[in-house]
């Protein structure tokens, strides 16, 4: 039918959050200099408060680490494919 549940339209947002400006974040890559599994992720600063480990910043960096590699190469304009991922496998919770 293509339409989302209310966790998965929220799961496109921050992820179009994180795209559009992914200038903002450190990859792995910009923190050390040895080739590692994940160094094109983006860096997720360690929080003692769960509060600020559930900020929607988190939560949107933590989507986006957990995309494949060819959805987070694509550009912001062609977020039609995420969607078209998110009809075809529904998220009903987000954790």
């Amino acid at each position: 039918m293509g339409i989302l549940t209310l966790p998965s339209m929220f799961a496109l947002a921050c992820l179009l959050c994180v795209k559009k400006n992914i200038a903002g974040f450190k990859s792995h890559s910009d923190i050390h200099n040895y080739p590692t599994r994940n160094n094109n992720n983006i860096y997720m600063k360690i929080y003692k408060y769960s509060t600020i480990q559930n900020s929607f910043e988190n939560v949107s960096v933590n989507l986006y680490n957990k995309l494949p590699p060819n959805l987070k190469r694509l550009s912001y304009s062609t977020h039609r494919v995420v969607r078209d991922q998110l009809v075809r496998n529904l998220i009903y919770n987000i954790e």
